[in-house]
């Protein structure tokens, strides 16, 4: 007799729904979306230092520019990250 938590580490099946058509695996994200953004290193280690002199985290740095940016384009930002 097996214990009750090994049926938990047991594969689970996959289906054809998560099987593109060409084949391959499709990973789909559900509780958050993703978005990646491309620099040089040392532009991703010249916004760590402007963070950490800020006391903030890189990521309100990238909220801030996608602020400007959207700004500068007659959008609001905090309207669309809610879903207005």
């Amino acid at each position: 007799m097996e214990p009750d938590n090994v049926a938990a580490r047991r594969p689970i099946a996959r289906d054809e729904a998560e099987v593109g058509p060409d084949g391959y695996k499709r990973r789909v994200r559900f509780e958050k979306p993703h978005a990646s953004v491309y620099a040089h290193p040392k532009v991703f280690k010249a916004l760590r230092e402007i963070a950490a002199a800020q006391d903030c985290k890189p990521h309100d740095l990238y909220l801030e520019g996608l602020r400007l940016v959207l700004k500068a384009h007659g959008r609001d930002f905090d309207a669309l990250n809610r879903g207005e």
